[in-house]
């Protein structure tokens, strides 16, 4: 069986301050590790909502 790594991101405790108080918008690099952190942090959420700029869905999804 592999094990599942959870790695404590730098960020971590800023982003979860963060959302608590509003939305917050990730950005940075590729291959940074920026999906598996917010997807981490969704976890646990009663209605997390997750928006991809990659894809025209995530686009439009609500913002003027």
């Amino acid at each position: 069986m592999q094990a599942i790594l959870r790695m404590r991101r730098y960020l971590q405790e800023q982003l979860l301050v963060d959302l608590s108080r509003k939305a917050v918008v990730l950005t940075g690099p590729r291959q940074v590790g920026k999906t598996r952190q917010v997807r981490q942090l969704m976890e646990g959420r009663d209605s997390p909502q997750y928006l991809n700029w990659d894809g025209a869905a995530g686009r439009s999804a609500g913002v003027c």
